[in-house]
């Protein structure tokens, strides 16, 4: 073996991506879910679902849902349970966006690297990760005390770590307010990847916002962090 292919590739930019809701739509999957559970009590409209759900604790959400349409409260749990048993059953088989799935093509051809951020356990992890044509060898960070797609600075700081760049040769990609915060705080580069349902929530202070279905957007996230 030459010395060439003894180097190590030095990896020139990080995408930081959240596998609940911007590599897989996990975001349509938990209302359609949530929209099931509560159909007896009223109907879930988008604009409902990212009033009560997003970067909520199902649990409360579903109280403040039931609430809402003016109904008993006293299953709140095991409606919860049942939503949060399902989202994880079928997270895995959401269907993969368009834009992650561009940037992780990118980084496979530009020396970028990839980490990875999930609320679910590493089982599920990693049939997110075979989903998304990923191995299981892709680093990824496991939150299970988050909200679906919502981290906090914390989990994004350890997602930056764990690529071994600085803060501005990487950026986050996210698909909420309160996680877009939370990377923010990281200090890396931001990137909001937005849905029709999402497209209208504050993401003030993000580096660029762009839609989870269109793939041709990869350039211009990565445009933000890569060097040479």
């Amino acid at each position: 073996m030459s010395e060439q292919e003894n180097t190590p590739v030095i990896k020139k930019w990080a995408a930081l991506i959240d596998l609940d809701f911007v590599a897989l739509d996990g975001l349509q999957l938990l209302k359609q879910i949530a929209a099931d559970a509560l159909a007896n009590a009223g109907t879930l409209t988008d604009a409902l679902f990212v009033r009560f759900f997003l970067d909520k604790d199902i649990e409360t959400a579903v109280g403040g849902a039931l609430a809402f349409f003016k109904k008993e409260k006293e299953d709140v749990k095991d409606i919860a349970d049942g939503i949060k048993a399902e989202f994880k059953a079928k997270i895995a088989t959401a269907s993969v966006q368009s834009l992650a799935k561009a940037i992780i093509k990118k980084a496979a051809e530009e020396d970028g690297e990839i980490v990875t951020l999930s609320s679910m356990d590493t089982e599920t992890s990693a049939a997110m990760l075979t989903a998304i044509g990923l191995t299981d060898e892709t680093a990824c960070i496991e939150a299970r005390n988050a909200n679906p797609g919502s981290y906090s600075t914390d989990v994004w700081t350890r997602a930056m770590r764990m690529a071994g760049l600085a803060p501005r040769y990487c950026i986050a990609l996210t698909a909420t307010a309160k996680s877009a915060r939370g990377a923010l705080m990281a200090n890396v580069k931001v990137a909001a990847v937005v849905s029709p349902m999402t497209e209208f929530l504050d993401f003030a202070g993000v580096d660029i916002v762009r839609s989870a279905t269109t793939a041709a957007d990869a350039k211009d996230i990565i445009a933000l962090v890569a060097h040479k």
